[in-house]
């Protein structure tokens, strides 16, 4: 009976056309999670072995299973636009299991069904399946043959980047050497090279993880028509005056003639560029160049060089570790309270978040303080009430936390700087950051506790905020960005950028509290850096007021003596005398002018201290004047004074002959402007075009006895140098 009753059931069930209940399949193997960013309302982590949900590895196995009233016969599996391929299942009673090993790269859409034996099909699902293990390929198309000529333009030589399709793209350079030396992955300008045998590795890497170092082996190759260009550029440039361009270019001319005559042009000219020309690639390449030059018109073989491209393995972008904050952090006698706030919903989720809030965490269990969290993506362990969280008086702002309240000037002024826009980058330089870049981060005030343990330039991968008004006008800047190192990168934009001065980083006394920024952090792997750990740290000890450090700026003091006045503890004449020390100091600041900066905060230190300040105001303000004075030293201490570094020589030479008269300077954009003063005149006259850092005279007899000297000036001021005679022979 019971077995005719069993069989009863399964006939009626067959009938029913009941189909399987199928699963969500898996996909193996699988790896550890990887964080690959939120949307707004949950977190995303993935177990692909590659980056952005890529396996990286070439066979991808989809766990299937369903179960069935009777039995689940079979999964019917559909791969992209392939043909359907009826996979057999494994029985165990009324389940069904199976598996089914996808290949080859792909980013395909996989469709599955489950079938009983009745030939009843489930609903259908499908699962993402990207698979890439090729890296991206770079090529040199502008290289002919493997010769590059000295004059070419860097744009004509730069690799391309490709990631085999159906890659996952991104390609991005993730790291480039010349000749075996690191260099950030600009353009290259094949005049800062010498003549002959060179190599240029870039390592690519694309959106899922995948690297390679492409290494070119080229030679640079000249003639006269390159020299010429060289020549015509430089003067273009204003590296070189027009008048010393034109010598150089009439001995070119000379040279065109060949034999014994080019000869003589040619050497003629590398002794006159060896001595017009800056010190640097440009005089090098030039008389390099010229030398070369004469070495082949005198039978001298210069051996060809083995070019081509070798390829060798590398890694590429790491997976971003998944880590989301705990519940609060308690300690039994907490030093201060920290409440780490995370951005609203709606606005712009920043994937550095979870991870940034989890190492925030492992800080204060290690230095005793307390850590509350407040984000919407962690309600399990946020606070319900983030202001029962805040004891007031300190704030740190990471990255995108001055990419906020773009409509609250007090918020806006507490940040110190306004997120305007930012660069990108190829997906493969950095998992949740592609719009990161490679530039150079430069410590600019090292003794703040937060940034001593930076050097002083050090290279950095992260996404490179631009301002909506100069931050170094409001605050007191500790880091900046060097934007030559970045702007026209291959392959990277730099968005609108703000040019010779790029804070990055500071500090700032504000409204009676404490504000410290760090704008970078958008990479996770920063935020797992020692160096920035030991940042965020200290900035946040210094914002809680648990250490000193000097944080004063211009802006502050000019706050301090207007407080000062509106209480009547400055008088109305010694504010006047403080505005105008505190102005000149700010304005020459403003134009890296440190040495006019300092002596200007001196006076206002001076005046501090010698002028009638009463009340509270007294010691603020003279303990800001002295922080001032010491802040100013410890920039003008780094910086590039203007002046000389060697001085024009009197000379002496024949009827006829050139005399060359030069003064290289050192500063910021120095300007040149030779000056004469003939045998008969006692005033000083410009020499029209005379603008680089020498000049060449041809002697004659009436000139013997003149006077040459050079004016230079940068933003800081301006030195005039000795004078140099001329002395003409052979009258």
């Amino acid at each position: 009976m019971t077995n005719d009753f069993t069989l009863v059931t399964g006939l009626a069930a067959a009938e029913t056309g009941a189909a399987p209940v199928l699963d969500v399949a898996t996909l193996s193997p699988v790896a550890g999670p990887n964080y690959n960013g939120a949307t707004n309302t949950a977190y995303t982590p993935s177990t692909t072995t590659g980056t952005n949900g890529w396996f990286t590895n070439g066979e991808v196995t989809l766990n299937l299973s369903a179960t069935d009233d009777e039995a689940v016969a079979s999964f019917r599996v559909t791969v992209g636009t392939d043909a359907a391929v009826e996979v057999p299942a494994v029985r165990n009673g009324t389940r069904g299991t199976a598996t089914y090993v996808v290949t080859g790269d792909r980013n395909s859409t996989v469709r599955y069904v489950a079938v009983d034996a009745a030939g009843n099909a489930s609903a259908a699902r499908t699962i993402s399946v990207r698979i890439d293990t090729r890296p991206p390929v770079a090529a040199w198309p502008g290289v002919s043959g493997g010769k590059v000529p000295h004059s070419a333009a860097a744009s004509s030589i730069t690799p391309t980047r490709t990631d085999p399709t159906p890659g996952s793209g991104g390609a991005a350079v993730r790291d480039m050497w010349i000749d075996g030396k690191w260099t950030y992955p600009l353009p290259l300008d094949p005049a800062t090279l010498s003549v002959g045998a060179h190599t240029w590795a870039v390592t690519l890497g694309d959106s899922a993880g995948n690297g390679a170092t492409y290494t070119l082996t080229f030679q640079i190759t000249t003639s006269v028509a390159d020299v010429r260009a060289l020549v015509q550029r430089y003067v273009a440039a204003g590296k070189v005056s027009a008048s010393n361009g034109d010598r150089l270019l009439a001995l070119l001319t000379q040279a065109d003639a060949g034999g014994d005559a080019a000869v003589a042009a040619l050497t003629r000219f590398g002794a006159l560029a060896g001595q017009v020309v800056p010190e640097g690639h440009m005089r090098d390449s030039l008389v390099k160049d010229a030398a070369y030059l004469v070495e082949e018109l005198q039978g001298v073989q210069h051996p060809d060089v083995a070019t081509g491209v070798t390829v060798s393995a590398a890694r590429g972008m790491e997976r971003a570790p998944f880590r989301l904050p705990t519940e609060s952090v308690r300690n039994e006698k907490p030093k201060f309270r920290v409440l780490a706030f995370g951005n609203k919903p709606g606005a712009f989720r920043h994937e550095h978040i979870p991870l940034t809030m989890a190492v925030l965490q492992d800080l204060v269990r290690a230095n005793n303080f307390d850590v509350d969290v407040y984000d919407y993506l962690s309600p399990g362990v946020s606070v319900p009430n983030p202001f029962e969280s805040i004891n007031g008086g300190g704030f740190v702002a990471l990255h995108g936390a001055t990419d906020s309240m773009h409509q609250w000037d007090w918020y806006k002024g507490l940040a110190g700087g306004e997120f305007d826009n930012h660069g990108s980058n190829g997906g493969g330089i950095q998992n949740t950051c592609g719009a990161c870049n490679i530039g150079e981060l430069v410590t600019e005030d090292g003794t703040n506790p937060a940034t001593r343990q930076f050097p002083e330039k050090l290279k950095i991968v992260d996404e490179l905020y631009n301002w909506a008004f100069l931050p170094r006008e409001k605050v007191h800047v500790l880091q900046t960005l060097n934007e030559a190192t970045y702007v026209g990168g291959i392959g990277a934009s730099a968005g609108r950028v703000e040019g010779a001065d790029h804070p990055i980083s500071w500090c700032q006394n504000y409204d009676g509290g404490r504000s410290f920024t760090q704008a970078l952090l958008h990479n996770w792997a920063n935020t797992l850096d020692p160096m920035f750990q030991k940042n965020m740290l200290e900035g946040v000890k210094w914002a809680a007021g648990q250490t000193e450090a000097n944080c004063v700026s211009h802006e502050e003091l000019r706050k301090l003596v207007a407080a000062g006045v509106a209480d009547g503890s400055v008088g109305a004449d010694l504010a006047a005398r403080l505005g105008q020390a505190l102005t000149a100091s700010y304005d020459a600041y403003l134009v890296k002018d440190y040495a006019g900066a300092l002596a200007q905060a001196k006076a206002f230190r001076q005046t501090v201290d010698s002028g009638h300040v009463g009340g509270r105001a007294q010691s603020t303000l003279r303990d800001r004047a002295h922080e001032l004075v010491e802040w100013m030293k410890t920039l003008d201490d780094k910086s590039v004074r203007l002046g000389f570094v060697s001085q024009p020589k009197t000379t002496a030479v024949g009827n006829g002959e050139d005399a060359v008269f030069a003064a290289p300077a050192e500063g910021r954009n120095v300007a040149y402007q030779w000056q004469v003063k003939s045998p008969r005149s006692s005033e000083w006259a410009d020499m029209a075009g005379e603008t680089s850092f020498a000049i060449v005279v041809t002697a004659t007899p009436e000139l013997s006895g003149s006077e040459y000297r050079v004016r230079v000036t940068d933003p800081t001021g301006e030195v005039v140098s000795r004078s140099a005679s001329l002395k003409v022979s052979g009258r």
